[in-house]
């Protein structure tokens, strides 16, 4: 009997393990097993788990390499298999976005376009463009570019694209319109921009109006936290309070509905948006928005990181703020506002000397209005001061050119012991276990400690970090106290000349006294014109409180979203669950794929949001399908002759044929090709729900090949190429073809008719018919009790390896340990 690996059962899941049915108790079906699961001492006791090498966390750990290997095989081929992976099956840009594969960081730009941001329009245009072109193809070209236009009441229509030249045409073809009432639907356009960006994100937003959808912010704000990306704003105005509430669309008076920016503060969103994270607001004149857009050149590029983020009053020549430079960084830039006036600083270098500005590598980018940003190349290693010298307000942010930044997340760890990434902000008060992830280690010499820093620059702690594993040594973990004020992280340690070095992750975390989650997996499929159901649980940790819930889709458009309950009470520890519901339009595509993210935002304003995992539209059933798929060989390249077909030669010839598929009704469910030998080579080049192309490769060895086009209805389009049919009848078959089994003899042994009597035909005797039917109900006795013996053999093998295939979890039988075997057999899932 073979080793094979499987899956047992394990305690609080959603399907028990059985009652064993054997008479000595000695048989029973297998436990997961490891200090968390209860089911392990219920017969057969033990455990299978292959989980790791931990003897004490994992019964079969030294079947673990060969499960996990096993594993990654399996991932591998569900993935990405030839002809059947999700990656053939969904196409490369919806495989990319399901599993949120870009690599870099999106460059994003949400552009108020009415009437009155011409200006801005053309000044944003020059900028982008310039940039889009001269990162093309360098190492700091984004991975993608998302923009979005909006106004009121419109917002879009918006692009997504990795293509720079499609992404310039776009913007080159924005123009200013209508936006006769001052505020407009900002807030939309940026939830837009963000749930298209890739984690870590820049998002630029323009505008000289205020939010009309102000009641979208603090969801906006937990978004951006929630994927860390940071939007600064460029505002060149704001509305003034009587039109806030005038929504007169002449464009006549729009000017009197915009302020400039010297005369009224811009709205409290955009500040809380851009703290929260991590950005900054940047104000200016009309006439100075094509300088200012040149600070958007700062925070572009793959390799930047934080070295500083603050915020704070200054108090004349005693404020003072540092900051750290390490032998990993390159150049660095230094971008600040003033709230009243022009920022007056001195800049001093590791060795107490005051920097000039517009030196041998000192350079000013932007200096007008309240802004002033420079930046530095080849800076010395050490710490930099920067001296304010007045009074007043200032943000400040120190970002540099650096190989080497890390990444965090809060973890949980659930009753079975299990570890997972939180979802959403940690409760305030608790431990939390935060797992540090660092970029570029080998270029450092150690990761020593991380600090929780508030936007003034305040240390509320410090924790020493650990080496997660010994063989990650660019993880490292540690546990904190959830602060309840908000905080950045800072990670601190050493480069690999001993010097110091600190890098920040500029997005603030709120701590929250409520957690929202999701119980269960989404309901069936989603069709055109259908819905889809996720549940979902929020629990209340804080006091007593009143909760909004609410949900958005990224492609409302397509696939819209609602809750419910979307308001509710709960007192502390108390939780409710409830349903959030896609719901796609008759005329979405099969294919397109929706992200929702859903809030929930207690009655003090703190906002919580989670991304859910997205769903995909799939090809409607319900309709009827009766269209074939179409099947067609588009080219060959040689061909295979009797001469070639030869067995002695015919490796030395080949042969290759392009098909194409199109499928219009329920799509493209599977593509079969046969026969797939040694000397055959078969590649997808394209495979999408109703369309896909690809090439068949072989020797003349194989000198035919037959593709198969199903569609969800089991529709069959097919095509073919046969070089061997036309000598068929005069040769055998090619060696990738089953052969044919030996011809049967026709020869027989005859008789020696010398020592047999003459036959006499004189029918049947009387004895001869006796014999006869004494023999056959012999044999019948035989057949039957050879029939009973296999019966009970079978039977009993089957209470021995019963592989219970009905169940969720595979289900074979695991002896008592007093008499234990290593051995098990395979019905259902790899456990690892």
């Amino acid at each position: 009997m073979g080793v094979y690996l499987t899956s047992g059962y394990r305690s609080e899941q959603d399907i028990t393990k059985p009652e064993t049915n054997d008479a000595y108790q000695y048989f029973g079906k297998c436990s997961h097993g490891g200090p968390y699961d209860d089911s392990k001492s219920d017969i057969a006791a033990g455990g299978i788990n292959k989980e790791g090498t931990d003897p004490v966390l994992a019964p079969h750990h030294y079947h673990h390499v060969q499960a996990a290997e096993l594993a990654i095989l399996s991932t591998e081929l569900f993935l990405s298999s030839s002809g059947y992976g999700l990656l053939n099956k969904s196409g490369e840009e919806a495989y990319r976005k399901l599993l949120n594969l870009g690599t870099g960081a999106t460059l994003a730009f949400v552009i108020d376009v009415s009437g009155s941001m011409r200006d801005e329009i053309l000044a944003v245009q020059e900028e982008a463009i310039e940039i889009i072109r001269e990162t093309n193809g360098t190492y700091d070209a984004p991975y993608n570019y998302v923009v979005v236009p909006f106004s009121d009441p419109d917002v879009g229509p918006f692009i997504v694209t990795e293509d720079p030249q499609k992404c310039i045409d776009f913007i080159a073809s924005l123009s200013p319109y209508g936006g006769g009432d001052c505020p407009e639907l900002c807030n939309t356009g940026l939830e837009i921009a963000i749930l298209n960006s890739l984690p870590g994100s820049q998002i630029y937003v323009f505008t000289d109006a205020s939010d009309k959808d102000r009641s979208k912010a603090e969801e906006v704000a937990a978004l951006a936290q929630t994927r860390q990306c940071r939007v600064d704003y460029i505002l060149t105005g704001t509305c003034t309070v009587a039109s806030l509430h005038d929504n007169d669309a002449n464009s006549f008076n729009q000017q009197q509905h915009r302020q400039r920016r010297e005369d009224i503060l811009f709205s409290d969103s955009y500040s809380a948006i851009s703290q929260k994270s991590g950005g900054t607001v940047y104000e200016t004149e009309k006439e100075n928005i094509g300088e200012v857009t040149e600070i958007i050149q700062i925070g572009l590029g793959s390799s930047k990181v934080t070295l500083l983020k603050w915020t704070g009053n200054a108090a004349g020549n005693d404020t003072n703020v540092d900051f750290l430079v390490d032998t990993t960084v390159s150049e660095f830039s230094v971008s600040m506002t003033g709230s009243e006036a022009a920022p007056n600083i001195t800049l001093i270098d590791p060795s107490g000397k005051q920097v000039q500005f517009n030196g041998t590598n000192v350079e000013v980018v932007v200096n007008v209005d309240f802004i002033l940003a420079i930046t530095a190349t080849l800076p010395d290693v050490g710490l930099w001061t920067i001296s304010l010298n007045d009074m007043q307000n200032y943000k400040i942010d120190v970002i540099a050119q650096s190989t080497v930044d890390f990444s965090y997340q809060f973890l949980e760890t659930d009753d079975q012991g299990v570890t997972f990434p939180a979802i959403g902000s940690p409760i305030a008060g608790q431990l939390t276990l935060l797992s540090i992830n660092v970029v570029g280690r080998e270029q450092i010499g150690n990761a020593d400690s991380v600090t929780l820093v508030t936007s003034d620059g305040r240390y509320l702690m410090n924790y020493m970090l650990e080496q997660a594993s010994s063989r990650d040594d660019d993880v490292f973990i540690t546990t904190i106290t959830t602060p309840i004020e908000p905080f950045t992280v800072r990670l601190n340690g050493g480069d690999l000349d001993g010097n110091l070095f600190s890098r920040l992750m500029p997005t603030q975390i709120q701590a929250q006294s409520f957690k929202l989650d999701f119980v269960s997996a989404a309901s069936g499929d989603l069709t055109p014109g259908g819905t889809q159901v996720v549940q979902f649980i929020l629990r209340n940790e804080g006091v007593n409180d009143t909760f909004t819930i609410s949900a958005s889709t990224d492609n409302p458009d397509e696939v819209s979203v609602t809750v419910m309950p979307r308001l509710v009470f709960l007192t502390r520890k108390q939780h409710v669950e409830g349903n959030m519901t896609f719901m796609a339009k008759d005329t979405t595509a099969a294919g397109t794929i929706s992200t929702a993210t859903l809030f929930a935002s207690s009655s003090s304003g703190a906002t919580t949001s989670l991304v859910t995992s997205q769903a995909v539209v799939e090809p409607d059933t319900e309709v009827l399908d009766v269209i074939r798929p179409e099947c067609a060989i588009i080219s060959t390249e040689s061909t295979c002759t009797g001469d070639m077909m030869d067995a002695d030669n015919c490796a030395d010839h080949q042969w290759q044929i392009v098909f194409e598929a199109t499928e219009e009704g329920s799509g493209i469910n599977a593509i079969e090709v046969f026969p797939l030998a040694n000397s055959t080579e078969y590649e997808l080049d394209t495979y999408t729900l109703f369309f896909a192309n690809g090439s068949y490769k072989s020797d003349c060895c194989c000198p035919l090949v037959t593709i198969n086009i199903r569609d969800f209805y089991g529709n069959l389009g097919q095509c073919s190429v046969d070089y061997y049919a036309s000598i068929a009848n005069t040769t055998d078959p090619p060696p990738c073809l089953p052969q044919p089994p030996p011809r049967p003899t026709t020869s027989t042994i005859k008789p020696n008719t010398t020592m047999l009597p003459k036959p006499v035909d004189d029918g049947l005797s009387s004895g001869a018919i006796a014999g006869i039917t004494v023999a056959g109900v012999l044999v019948a006795v035989i057949i039957l009790v050879t029939l009973i013996f296999v019966c009970k053999k079978m039977s009993a093998n089957k209470k021995i390896s019963s592989n219970g295939a009905n169940t969720k979890e595979d289900a074979h039988e695991h002896n008592n340990p007093a008499y234990s075997y290593d051995v098990e057999h395979t019905y259902g899932n790899i456990e690892h």
